[in-house]
């Protein structure tokens, strides 16, 4: 009796993972996502999420010189530094967006797919 439960519930998980292994893969498939990623999909995916980090981090940055800024009451050294703030985050922003702009370029030129495209 034991060895036939054992073999059950062996066959009963082997069919659930087989189950979910193919759920995932039609998951996959009505999303347009490759289950097979090249090697230059990969690249494109870690550049694309690394430029999306970097972009978040500079708008943070933007944020805060604002803030900086509206909190300076007229302290010329504060106002300077949040102006820095502001400045560096926005040529930061600028160069995020051309380099995503010259990997789109790039990769579109190679006709190779980017899991993550817009």
């Amino acid at each position: 009796m034991r060895q036939y439960l054992q073999e059950l519930f062996i066959k009963s998980a082997n069919a659930a993972d087989g189950l979910v292994e193919s759920g995932l893969k039609n998951s996959a498939k009505t999303a347009r996502l490759s289950t097979k990623a090249s090697l230059p999909q990969i690249i494109g995916n870690i550049l694309n999420y690394l430029l999306g980090f970097v972009g978040v981090i500079l708008l943070i940055m933007l944020i805060y010189g604002g803030i900086l800024w509206m909190t300076a009451g007229g302290n010329e050294e504060n106002t300077k530094k949040a102006k820095g703030y502001i400045v560096n985050s926005i040529i930061g922003l600028i160069v995020v967006l051309a380099s995503y702009a010259i990997l789109r370029y790039v990769y579109d030129a190679l006709d190779i797919y980017i899991l993550n495209s817009l």
